[in-house]
């Protein structure tokens, strides 16, 4: 299947193949069900090389439990065909990870999980690179998604707003680009 990405003030729009896209799921993990605790959000970006674009290509933000985490996930990853599980790696992010060590096939199909490094840099520091991509017309969203109101609120009231999931997990799809591969990002972090 084709993707149709519509800049400003071009009159054809970009035609992106799904298989032309590296996707990949972000997770920025929150299990713990309380009233004050953040949701767990995990995002699903498409990054075309040809293009040097980004696709938000799905969202899952809800509380869950610790039990169910893995599998959540999973499931997640798998319905968008991810090809790697990026988990941000601060607290309970590590024992996702460690967790779902041997245990990262999802319908026949092998996904890992691996730590996204936050390199020491704060919120607003790493968001910066996605939000230029931005406003330089490099970041597309899906038109009629059901989610895409509360998660443009969610970016938008960032960095004073009460969710951040979307800023983080958005932030982190920038080491797409950065590398050759996704593996090569993983290795040498």
């Amino acid at each position: 299947s084709n993707y149709l990405c519509w800049r400003a003030d071009e009159v054809e729009p970009i035609r992106i193949r799904k298989s032309d896209l590296k996707i990949v799921a972000i997770v920025d993990p929150a299990l713990e069900i309380k009233k004050k605790n953040d949701p767990c959000g995990i995002l699903a970006w498409g990054y075309s090389r040809k293009h040097k674009v980004w696709l938000l290509l799905d969202r899952f933000n809800d509380k869950i439990e610790h039990q169910r985490a893995n599998s959540v996930i999973k499931n997640f990853a798998f319905k968008n065909s991810a090809h790697y599980i990026l988990v941000e790696n601060e607290k309970i992010g590590k024992i996702i990870v460690k967790d779902s060590a041997g245990k990262d096939n999802i319908g026949g199909k092998k996904i890992p999980f691996k730590e996204v490094p936050t390199k020491g840099l704060d919120k607003y520091t790493r968001a910066v690179p996605m939000a230029t991509y931005c406003e330089n017309e490099r970041v597309f969203f899906p038109k009629n998604a059901p989610w895409l109101i509360e998660y443009e609120t969610n970016i938008k009231d960032f960095p004073t707003g009460g969710n951040d999931e979307d800023a983080d997990l958005t932030a982190y799809a920038a080491i797409m680009e950065d590398k050759v591969s996704i593996a090569e990002i993983l290795a040498n972090r």
